[in-house]
């Protein structure tokens, strides 16, 4: 049966996807329409948000709550505003607040309304003015400088009556940034990106540029800037900024990890980290932790160890689980009693597994404590797993992170001297190379070969350099497999010689040697030359 499209109105339409919904086993069908793009669920009435468990407002304060977003649309808003030394700030569907926090730190007026409980926990946490209500019936006392609105609009069952609403909440000049998954990267991305971008049963549409802002000039916005930017693709996200009357000012666009966002971000955790001294609470734990994670990204590891370990003191307050020796069992319980979401994220903090990764890089390329690391990657890898096989939906964001751990600990195997182990878990991960992140695979077969040539397996070695070489697509990478195979061939090559002399301390003696030495110097050096023309763009 041809569906009719949601926005448009088009019957141009076709079935684009099948997925489970994120609270039953029922499949529900994804469309798409050919002519403006939207993909849309005809039979997904969405969910209520009159209710929210305490187990999935622990895991959005201490994890879910993705802060590199809202700090990315604060620090582009915050050039936009300039001229009004204080402006007036709305955030519709703002959930805890986080982006509303981030608003009254620089200073601004800031007011936010969510119908979800989750608002009562954010004006009792972070005492903001936010209106626990539904935008239709919220009924605000005045007009607004700013408006963000970010990852709301693909909930709502009438996306249009939701821009005239919005439309009337902003001043004249006023500016929206307006922010949503992009319909037009679902089909490149990857299965975890593409898990949240559906998240079926509770999403209702998804929207293509020019669906969005056909919606954006039928609310009578004159003006709009829709730019593009997460996940593989790079473009798995709409963020588009909106006027109601003239043009939208000249502004450079900063994207999400310019470093202008991160040092906002990281400047607000450590206010967050430092007003909620007293408490511990849960968003303590969470902004300790998201600072912890941001600095071993950076790769300033001995800051995400000094924070780590008071980290560690807050929550080995707080549970028995997160001790290493607990964790194992923990798991085996959790898997026979098959334990709901709700208890799962009770017994231990939300980030725990995403937090034992980090700890693992800290201690494999900072303290050198191999065996520790090893452990705690095995750990972390536990827990990505079963996070993925019972909490899929909830996890998106941790898929194909059980690989990574794996391979990590398998790194840490090889530099604790355990290279056979080490080659056993390499093997297991190229045996299941489709549940492995792309950007592994060659890094998988680079130190694979390293095994292998340290323990003297030149063939293998460069056979795994040579697999590492075809699957690689960033140039650096490129141009290390090319040195390790023209190590492996030069060591191969001095290996044959030597077993031809009966007195290998004569071989620097030898003349014909010697001029064999230096042609296959030469010889190696143009092969050099010949695999980099080849493969390094």
């Amino acid at each position: 049966m041809t569906q009719v499209c949601s926005v448009c109105g088009s019957s141009n339409t076709e079935l684009e996807d099948k997925l489970q919904s994120s609270f039953s086993d029922e499949l529900l069908e994804l469309h798409r329409c050919r002519s403006c793009g939207t993909l849309f669920y005809p039979h997904s009435k969405g969910i209520s948000y009159d209710e929210c468990s305490l187990g999935s407002t622990k895991f959005y304060i201490e994890f879910n709550a993705g802060l590199h977003a809202p700090s990315h649309f604060i620090t582009n808003l915050r050039q936009l505003a300039r001229a009004k030394p204080k402006p007036s700030f709305l955030d519709v569907g703002c959930a805890f607040g986080f982006a509303l926090d981030m608003a009254r730190y620089l200073g601004w007026d800031a007011t936010g309304v969510e119908p979800s409980p989750i608002a009562l926990e954010g004006q009792r946490t972070l005492q903001l003015n936010i209106i626990q209500d539904y935008l239709e019936s919220a009924d605000l006392p005045s007009a607004y400088d700013l408006v963000l609105s970010s990852e709301t609009i693909e909930h709502v069952p009438d996306p249009q009556g939701f821009l005239n609403l919005i439309n009337k909440y902003l001043k004249p000049d006023g500016i929206l940034c307006l922010t949503t998954p992009n319909s037009e990267a679902y089909a490149s991305e990857s299965v975890g990106e593409k898990l949240a971008m559906a998240s079926a049963g509770v999403h209702l549409n998804i929207f293509s540029p020019y669906s969005i802002g056909l919606l954006l000039e039928r609310a009578g916005f004159a003006d709009c800037r829709i730019e593009t930017s997460g996940g593989v693709t790079g473009k798995k996200g709409l963020v588009v900024f909106a006027t109601k009357t003239g043009r939208l000012p000249n502004f450079k666009y900063i994207a999400p990890l310019d470093s202008s966002c991160i040092k906002f971000m990281i400047e607000y955790l450590e206010y967050l980290v430092e007003a909620r001294e007293k408490e511990r609470d849960y968003l303590y734990d969470g902004a300790l932790y998201r600072l912890v994670e941001l600095y071993t990204n950076l790769g300033n590891l001995a800051q995400a160890h000094r924070l780590s370990i008071k980290l560690d003191e807050s929550i080995s307050a707080k549970y028995t689980v997160v001790r290493e020796e607990s964790i194992d069992a923990f798991l085996q319980v959790a898997r026979q009693k098959a334990i709901g979401f709700d208890d799962y994220i009770a017994s231990l903090p939300s980030f725990l597994s995403r937090y034992l990764y980090c700890k693992g890089m800290v201690c494999l390329n900072l303290l050198s404590d191999f065996a520790r690391a090893e452990k705690l990657f095995t750990l972390a890898h536990d827990l990505f797993s079963h996070e993925q096989d019972t909490f899929r939906q909830s996890f998106a964001s941790n898929w194909q992170m059980a690989s990574r751990a794996k391979y990590h600990a398998a790194l840490s195997m090889l530099y604790a001297k355990n290279k056979k182990e080490g080659l056993r878990i390499f093997d297991q991960l190229l045996s299941n190379e489709h549940d492995c992140p792309s950007d592994l695979i060659p890094q998988v077969h680079l130190y694979k070969g390293i095994a292998h040539l340290q323990l003297g397996e030149i063939i293998s070695a460069l056979k795994s350099f040579t697999l590492g070489l075809k699957k690689a697509t960033k140039q650096a990478f490129v141009r290390r497999a090319i040195d390790y195979i023209i190590l492996v061939l030069r060591q191969g090559w001095e290996l044959s010689l030597y077993a031809t002399i009966t007195d290998p301390s004569t071989y620097t003696k030898v003349p014909r040697f010697r001029k064999l030495k230096l042609l296959f110097w030469f010889t190696f050096r143009r092969l050099r030359r010949l695999l980099t023309f080849m493969f390094v763009k």
